[in-house]
């Protein structure tokens, strides 16, 4: 279990992280958008981003990486401004919440505002905003954490805990079996601890007039590449990384090469950026030096992405893959590169073994308390 000095280190991270933040929202009100306010939150990314370093536990450190060092830190670049998710915020809890958590909420009451490119087409983004039917179901049902969201994300915590009972038998299971957990595990958990968050948002502001927009939308029905990245995996991320890095650079690229081709490398650009995020987040909890296999992927990803999206433009409706077909492609390619620029880091330095003992320990812990309470109750 996580000791005591761990926790205490952890409660100073997020309370200097608040101090950071209504600081920011305090500036805000006096410092206008641009570069002013910009060099008034310098001092502020280097802070969140250094904060989660002086954590060592794996399932505490990484959620501060992501949710400070990352996101907060590009939603701040946003606000700084003018724009993002922060510059809808009514007061300074909202501010907070929204800065420091991986949700964004609109105002119910708000009339609804479609996200547009900077004079560009919709289809030509690579977190495509086109919505499908199941997309549409997934928005207008985000007020709250309905009931058939709530069962699939019980299913999805069961499928983790069996993974991690299961990972005690390693050395008797085949290795793509490992891996199979590997994946249950990190592809599952990520969706159910980003839930927690858009819960925990929802509690505290979401009976206040205000929505939350959906996170994730079934990233493994996914039957191509652009429907994975821009459609049902970590939405909340891609909106940013719409916002921050893909509108301006393809406002640039489309004086120099037009409307047609700049989507191209503002997409490749856009994953290579990510893939150096994910980079940084694999140093908070690896602590070695980078090998750069993680921003590898992404850039495979995003160059994939585009073949993808070039061949639909040059065959358009002639050829209609069949969706089982697409399906199978689609997560397999994802899977045949996730393994071994993903997964390898991870286990080559243990980070696997450790993030199995801390869930035991927490699991044991839960038991013990569980165990007391009821000796308690019935003694």
């Amino acid at each position: 279990m996580v000791d005591m000095e761990e926790m205490r280190s952890f409660v100073d991270v997020w309370a200097s992280a608040v101090a950071l933040l209504c600081y920011c929202y305090a500036v805000a009100a006096s410092v206008p958008k641009g570069a002013a306010r910009l060099a008034s939150f310098l001092p502020v990314f280097y802070l969140l981003a250094v904060l989660p370093l002086g954590l060592s536990s794996f399932h505490l450190v990484t959620p501060c990486a992501f949710l400070l060092a990352w996101l907060c830190n590009f939603k701040l670049l946003l606000f700084s401004f003018g724009t993002g998710p922060l510059s809808r915020s009514p007061n300074c809890l909202h501010f907070i919440l929204v800065a420091s958590l991986p949700i964004d909420i609109k105002l119910v009451d708000a009339p609804p505002v479609e996200p547009r490119l900077l004079e560009a087409r919709p289809s030509d983004h690579p977190i495509n905003w086109k919505h499908n039917k199941s997309r549409c179901s997934e928005r207008s049902g985000s007020t709250s954490p309905n009931l058939h969201r709530m069962v699939l994300l019980a299913a999805k915590a069961l499928v983790v805990a069996l993974a991690v009972h299961a990972y005690d038998y390693k050395p008797s299971l085949h290795p793509y079996l490992v891996w199979a957990l590997h994946g249950a595990i990190w592809f599952f958990g990520i969706e159910l601890a980003l839930a927690v968050y858009a819960i925990l948002g929802w509690a505290i502001l979401g009976r206040s007039g205000l929505k939350l927009d959906a996170q994730f939308n079934e990233p493994c029905l996914s039957t191509s590449l652009e429907d994975f990245w821009g459609r049902r995996w970590n939405l909340t991320v891609s909106r940013i990384f719409r916002l921050a890095i893909y509108n301006p650079l393809r406002s640039v690229c489309v004086q120099m090469l037009g409307p047609d081709l700049a989507c191209y490398p503002a997409t490749i650009a856009t994953f290579t950026i990510s893939g150096l995020m994910h980079e940084a987040m694999c140093y908070y909890f690896i602590r070695v030096a980078p090998t750069w296999e993680v921003t590898a992927f992404f850039v495979i990803q995003g160059g994939c992405l585009v073949v993808e999206k070039v061949a639909k433009k040059r065959l358009g409706d002639s050829w209609q893959p069949n969706r089982v077909v697409s399906w199978f492609l689609t997560l397999g390619l994802l899977a045949m590169t996730a393994v071994p620029l993903l997964g390898l880091p991870l286990t080559r330095n243990g980070v696997d073994e450790k993030g199995i003992r801390e869930c035991h320990a927490v699991a044991n812990f839960i038991k013990e308390k569980v165990r007391r309470l009821i000796s308690a109750s019935t003694g």
